[in-house]
Order: structure tokens, then C-alpha cells, then sequence
């Protein structure tokens, strides 16, 4: 791992529920030691990605995210045209809906709709999902290219969330190839332990996967009944949303689609 790679690492300790990290944490959570991380921070905090709290110490994400999150929104407004079918979802189910978004090797919630409910699933924005263990992930993976899923999964063994994880990459690439087959992913408690969720594909002008549009239940909610029913609305909207973007339907997707409507 480069200087460059090490420090770009520091930001993926953020979120939602992590707005501002101190040193000590940094060096904790990362593995290296402080001094290295003040001087990757430091030098963060040049360029713009990082500021720190002058009373606090702890450092937050810098304003040049909003100017880089600005310019790419103008230029490729994924918000804009992929937002109205994670929140029809969210409206026709009453759950919660997240678009899963790829970029530099991992996917991330990047568009959320929370369900109105009281007892929901709460998907922080963005939410790294692995990709061996959220219906997010596995759909991605289902829907890529298997030499690339095999790079994404690596050797494994993968990290273990609860005692439903899959943490052989082999029995994750069988199960992706069911997935893909039936249009839509499942994760039963793979990751959150009462948590169940289905995942369709958002294709590119290349008709390469690019995104997932994923709706996530309580597992009280969760009965096969309403999954099957789940996932064929989940796969309309991801056609559609595909379509919205300007991307190409693979036929073979299309066909799979229209055979879940002809069964509802």
C-alpha cells in the first residue's frame, strides 16, 4: 500500500454515526501508529479533504467534498435521476430503500429513503455494504463479470458479521449465480442479524452493473410471501431506473424481469 493509499484510507473511517474521529482513534481503528497518522492527516488537511476542530482536536471531512460532490452531481447527476425510484419503492412497501453506488472497489449507500415506520431499517448514507454479506453486495457481485466478483471477494476467509455470514467466497459466488438467475439477491440476516433484504441491478451504457436498488425490512415484516413480491418490484424499478440513466437492459435481464411480472 502506497503513502497516498494509506492516507485516502483514513476517510473511509467516517460515517454517520463517526462524523469526527480524534488521532488516537485514527491510529486505533487503522493500525498505524500516530505519528504516521498525524502526518497523513496533516497533510489531508492541506489539500482540503480533512479539517480539524480547534477545540476538540478531532478532525471531520473538509469542504473540498462539496465542491468535488457539486461538480460531479452537475456533470453525472445520479441523484437527481435515481432518487424518485429508491423513494417509490420505499412508498409502495413502507420500507426502507437504498441504492447501492460502486466506486474505487467498494459499494456505499449512496441514496437513501427510510420507511415511515416506527420499527424500521435504518441505512445510514453512506453505509459501506459488503459485498459477501449484504443483498447489495452479492447482487453486485451476481451481476458482474465472475473474474471481477472473484477480485472483488478475494480469498477469504471473509469477515464474519453473525452466524449467517458467508465467509467462503466459494459458497458466495454459488449462491450469486442463483441470485442472478432469479433476477434479484437475498440476504437473510447475513449482516444484520434482524434484517432481511432484496437487491436488483442498475446497468451502465456498457450494460455493466454500476449500482443496486436494495429494499430492506424488518425481519418481523420480512415472510416469503412479501420477499418474492419485493424482489419483482425491485427489479421493475431497477430496469426502469436503468432506462432513466441512459443504460442498456441487458436482454437476457429483460426477459428474467417480464417472467416475475407474468408470475405476480
Amino acid at each position: 500500500m502506497t503513502t497516498v493509499d494509506k492516507a485516502l484510507s483514513l476517510l473511509e473511517y467516517f460515517s454517520d454515526l463517526r462524523p469526527e474521529i480524534g488521532l488516537s482513534e485514527f491510529a486505533r481503528l487503522s493500525g498505524f501508529d500516530k505519528s504516521a497518522a498525524l502526518r497523513m492527516l496533516g497533510a489531508l488537511v492541506r489539500a482540503g479533504f480533512v479539517e480539524q476542530d480547534a477545540q476538540s482536536r478531532k478532525y471531520r471531512l473538509g469542504r473540498s467534498f462539496l465542491r468535488f460532490a457539486r461538480m460531479r452531481e452537475e456533470a453525472f447527476p445520479m441523484t437527481q435521476v435515481l432518487h424518485p425510484f429508491a423513494e417509490r419503492i420505499a412508498v409502495q412497501t413502507g420500507e426502507t430503500c437504498h441504492i447501492g453506488v460502486f466506486s474505487a472497489g467498494t459499494l456505499a449507500a449512496g441514496i437513501v429513503v427510510l420507511s415511515p415506520q416506527s420499527n424500521r431499517v435504518h441505512v445510514a448514507q453512506g453505509l459501506n455494504l459488503p459485498f459477501h454479506a449484504t443483498a447489495s453486495g452479492l447482487c453486485f457481485l451476481a451481476f458482474s463479470e465472475p473474474e471481477e466478483a472473484r477480485r472483488l471477494l478475494g480469498e477469504g476467509p471473509l469477515e464474519k458479521y453473525n452466524a449467517a455470514t458467508m465467509t467462503d467466497p466459494k459458497q458466495v459466488l454459488s449462491e450469486c449465480q442463483r441470485f442472478r438467475a432469479q433476477g434479484f439477491s437475498l440476504s437473510a440476516a447475513n449482516f444484520d442479524p434482524d434484517v432481511k433484504s432484496v437487491a436488483a441491478p442498475i446497468f451502465d451504457a456498457d450494460g455493466r452493473v454500476f449500482a443496486t436498488l436494495a429494499l430492506a425490512a424488518p425481519m418481523i415484516r420480512a415472510h416469503d410471501s412479501a420477499t418474492i413480491e419485493n424482489g419483482r418490484l425491485v427489479c421493475a424499478a431497477a430496469m426502469e431506473a436503468t432506462k432513466a440513466f441512459a443504460g442498456d437492459v441487458p436482454g437476457w435481464y429483460a426477459q428474467i424481469v417480464t417472467s416475475l411480472d407474468k408470475a405476480a
